[in-house]
């Protein structure tokens, strides 16, 4: 190999190396960002102190029955609530970066799914209020059927309705809603 073939080979190496470090850093920043995460990873820094939580139900189309559960800290019930969601471990798709970066293509839960017999249509939304101030945390945590998701943040500081994946979400969604639905009173319309 000659003294000009030695020289180009050297140019080519760093260039690899580079390109290896940065498939390596890519791979490495996907795999932390879909690693289990639970709520506090979700929304840094909220204490709730109170639970705003409203659950409904649809048998069919036409059968709407929404009700509402709120608990605030001291109440019966508020820190196994609250134990119970910071338990919670999530997954967050990497296609969720895509989504914050182009909201417009975050559509929320797909489309209408057909009830199997026996299956409990519910969504609840976790929304969590400051009893200090009073003010309003834009946190939410949605399920729909057996789809889990939460509202975050747009890389312009919008919200957006961004997937979850949850090992047997489904099941854990359906029980976790009965036991709140239970426990929550009718809406009135």
């Amino acid at each position: 190999m000659s003294a000009g073939e030695k020289a180009g080979a050297k140019k080519h190496h760093p260039r690899k190396t580079l390109l290896i470090f940065c498939l390596l850093l890519l791979i490495g920043g996907g795999l932390w960002y879909a690693r289990p995460v639970g709520l506090e990873t979700l929304y840094p820094g909220i204490e709730p102190d109170i639970f705003d939580i409203s659950i409904s139900r649809s048998y069919e189309v036409r059968d709407y029955q929404p009700r509402n559960l709120r608990i605030a800290t001291g109440e019966p019930g508020f820190d196994e609530l609250l134990s119970e969601w910071k338990a919670l471990r999530f997954r967050r798709p990497l296609t969720n970066l895509v989504l914050q970066a182009i909201p417009p293509l975050a559509t929320g839960p797909s489309g209408p799914k057909p009830l199997e017999e026996g299956m409990v249509h519910t969504m609840y939304i976790l929304g969590i209020v400051h009893a200090d101030s009073g003010e309003w945390n834009a946190a939410g945590l949605f399920f729909w059927i057996d789809e889990w998701s939460y509202t975050g943040e747009t890389l312009w500081g919008g919200a957006v309705n961004l997937p979850l994946k949850l090992s047997h979400g489904g099941e854990i969604g359906q029980i976790l809603g009965e036991r709140l639905w239970d426990a929550s009173t009718p809406v009135d319309s």
